[in-house]
């Protein structure tokens, strides 16, 4: 069942589809994440260098988004790439939605997940989702 929320338009209660609450999630974190860079010279420097593919998908309907770090430079492209150095992905929306709430640490991050690819990266990744979520409302 999806979650209830206000429809300020009709003061009505509606149910808010998990999946779709999920994609725009989804993307809105990856653009945020990209934003968040641009203005945290700690997260720069964590970037530097990097020469990085990273992917993620929701189990649904395969919807995926993916970052290609270059450097400090990072752009964010939907849809599927042929070799990410590393891809996340969710065991169920759910799980999606329990990362992308920041509310987890890393460590409860890589448990909702499935990890392909290089693992060390990964676990920077996860640090670098959550110093991003410092600038969430």
């Amino acid at each position: 069942m999806g979650e209830r929320t206000d429809d300020s338009s009709s003061g009505n209660r509606t149910e808010v589809d998990p999946v779709k609450k999920a994609k725009v999630i989804l993307y809105s974190s990856v653009y945020a994440l990209t934003e968040a860079l641009q203005v945290d010279e700690n997260m720069r420097e964590r970037v530097r260098d990097w020469d990085l593919v990273v992917q993620w998908t929701l189990p649904v309907d395969e919807t995926t988004v993916y970052l290609t770090f270059k450097d400090i430079d990072v752009e964010i492209t939907k849809g599927r790439h042929e070799n990410p150095d590393v891809e996340f992905g969710f065991n169920s929306i759910e799980d999606a939605l329990a990362v992308f709430s920041g509310t987890l640490s890393p460590s409860q991050m890589m448990a909702k997940v499935t990890v392909k690819g290089d693992l060390e990266e990964a676990a920077k990744m996860a640090v670098l989702f959550k110093m991003a979520t410092k600038y969430s409302p």
